[in-house]
């Protein structure tokens, strides 16, 4: 049986090192266009269950949704973009397999309308935690606008977590709001959130904050998307990204184990 705590680290040079449990790791830099990731040491045991449970804390968000609001106004309006995910992966590429900045979350091809980042993790199943990604309804201004008009920022994904396959984005496996069921929490609150992902082959369960009900059931088969190799083995690690928009995400506990309800946090 495997069971582990900590954080072990890749940051750009391809070379894995391994990091205590008490560090926490910054994925997100508070400046736009970024992207990292981070993974652990060696390949982990995921083909038939698993355990994941990880901490994490979004602030300094860069973004208000109130329009010419000051940092200082804009309190719980407060956005960043654009997130973090979880990412369990057997890339041909290894430790070196990437995706893209922006709505790409560091694994994912960017689909958005001005970007020609095509690079992605492929063979992966991502948990996906973004505060926003593009803006779908931006607010206008001006003579024309008609007093009924929303005068809000609307985006095409907010303060969501939610499952996607062989690094696309672009429609959720399964998804819901973060935290679920939770009047009042977002991801940006400031506040440190908790995740724990459960797999017993090839149910998913996605739990947020402790909540003893999960926010949604899926059915992944990891073996058949290709996500672990012929020993049932996977990459299991980190990635993140900022847009226009940014902030810091803190990685702040880690922990595996290699059967749903054992000791993993």
């Amino acid at each position: 049986m495997h069971s582990l705590r900590g954080v072990a680290a890749q940051k750009g040079s391809g070379d894995p090192a391994q990091k205590g449990s008490g560090d926490p790791a910054q994925k997100g830099s508070g400046d736009p266009a970024q992207k990292g990731a981070i993974w652990y040491a060696r390949k982990l045991p995921l083909a038939v269950s698993f355990d994941i449970s990880f901490t994490l804390q979004f602030h300094r968000p860069s973004t208000c949704a109130m329009p010419n609001a000051s940092a200082a106004v804009c309190g719980d309006a407060g956005i960043g973009g654009e997130g973090i995910a979880l990412v369990l992966h057997n890339d041909p590429t290894g430790l070196l397999a990437g995706g893209c900045a922006g709505s790409g979350i560091g694994y994912a091809a960017d689909a958005s309308h001005f970007s020609s980042c095509g690079a992605r993790i492929h063979n992966s199943l991502a948990l996906q935690l973004v505060s926003h990604q593009n803006v779908s309804y931006p607010r206008r201004q001006g003579v024309h606008v008609g007093p009924n008009e929303t005068t809000t920022v609307a985006w095409s994904d907010s303060n969501s977590v939610s499952l996607h396959l062989n690094g696309s984005n672009a429609r959720a496996f399964a998804a819901s709001v973060f935290p679920a069921g939770e009047d009042g929490a977002r991801l940006t609150d400031g506040r440190t959130h908790h995740v724990r992902i459960q797999y017993s082959r090839p149910q998913v369960y996605v739990f947020t904050n402790r909540a003893a009900t999960p926010a949604f059931v899926t059915s992944v088969d990891l073996p058949a998307i290709g996500a672990v190799d012929a020993d049932g083995l996977s990459w299991v690690g980190f990635t993140a990204s900022t847009g226009l928009a940014s902030m810091d995400v803190d990685l702040l506990d880690f922990a595996f184990c290699q059967h749903v309800g054992c000791t993993a946090d």
